[in-house]
C-alpha cells in the first residue's frame, strides 16, 4: 500500500500505529466468525498503552465478537468520524446476525482487507470497514476476563489511514464544521476527491451519544506574551 511520501490515497502508518488511538477514538471492531463469517461490533473501550503498538481494550464476553476474537486472536479495528454516528448505533443494537445475515450484510458495512488491499476474504484475516478513516490491526497477546468482561492486551500488527485524515504524524481532523451522514464515505480512499475534507473523530458519550473530538489551538509557550 502506499506511503505518505508517495502522496497516495492510503498511508501505512506502522511506525507511529499507537498514534491513530491518542484520542481513544470510537471504532468498528471486525473479526472473522465461524464458517468465515465477517462480523462488526463497536467498540469505545480502547486505548494504546506505549508506542511501541500494545493495545487495550475491553469487551463484553457476551458478544458474538468476544468468541470471534479469543479463537482467532486477531481483530481490526475500523476508526469512525463524523457521520458514522447512526451506523455506529446500529451495529451496537445488532447481535451478531440479523435475519439469517452476517451483520455487515444486514446492514450494508462494506467489508475490504485491512488498508484498503482488496476485497475481502476469510482466508485474509480480520475485516475492515471500508467507510472507515483508519484501519489498525492488532494481535490479541492476553486474556484477562472479569466482572463479564474480556480486558484484552494485543499488539499492532499492522496500521494504514486515508490520505485525507493524515497530517504527517496526528490526524488532521476536522477544526469544525459537521456531517450528518457518512454517503462520502462509503467508498474506498483509492476513489476519493484528492481535495477529501478530514472529519472529527468520536467519542462515546453514553446513551447511544457521541461527541466530534476537533483540535484547539496549539498551546503558547509560558511566558510567550508577556510585552518585552
Amino acid at each position: 500500500m502506499a506511503a505518505a511520501a508517495g502522496g497516495e490515497a492510503v498511508c501505512d502508518v506502522l511506525h507511529v500505529a499507537a498514534r491513530l488511538l491518542y484520542p481513544n477514538p470510537v471504532c468498528l471492531l471486525g473479526t472473522v466468525g465461524p464458517e468465515g463469517v465477517p462480523n462488526f461490533m463497536t467498540v469505545s473501550w480502547l486505548t494504546c498503552i506505549d508506542n511501541d503498538g500494545s493495545v487495550f481494550l475491553s469487551v463484553n464476553e457476551r458478544r458474538c465478537s468476544a468468541a470471534n476474537l479469543l479463537a482467532s486472536r486477531r481483530l481490526c479495528l475500523s476508526v469512525a468520524v463524523d457521520g458514522m454516528q447512526s451506523l455506529l448505533v446500529a451495529v451496537g443494537s445488532c447481535h451478531g446476525a440479523q435475519e439469517g445475515l452476517p451483520k455487515s450484510e444486514a446492514l450494508g458495512i462494506d467489508c475490504c482487507l485491512p488498508g484498503w488491499a482488496g476485497e475481502w476474504a476469510a482466508e485474509g484475516g480480520p475485516p475492515a470497514a471500508v467507510c472507515g478513516a483508519a484501519h489498525v490491526v492488532v494481535e490479541v497477546a492476553s486474556v484477562d476476563t472479569q466482572a463479564g468482561h474480556h480486558r484484552i492486551v494485543g499488539t499492532i500488527a499492522g496500521a494504514w489511514v486515508r490520505r485525507s485524515m493524515w497530517a504527517g504524524r496526528t490526524y488532521a481532523v476536522a477544526a469544525e464544521g459537521g456531517h450528518s451522514d457518512a454517503s462520502e464515505l462509503c467508498g474506498s480512499p483509492h476513489d476519493e476527491a484528492a481535495d477529501a475534507q478530514p472529519r472529527g473523530l468520536l467519542t462515546f458519550l453514553g446513551s447511544r451519544r457521541f461527541g466530534v473530538v476537533r483540535p484547539a489551538a496549539a498551546p503558547r509557550k509560558p511566558g510567550s506574551d508577556k510585552r518585552a
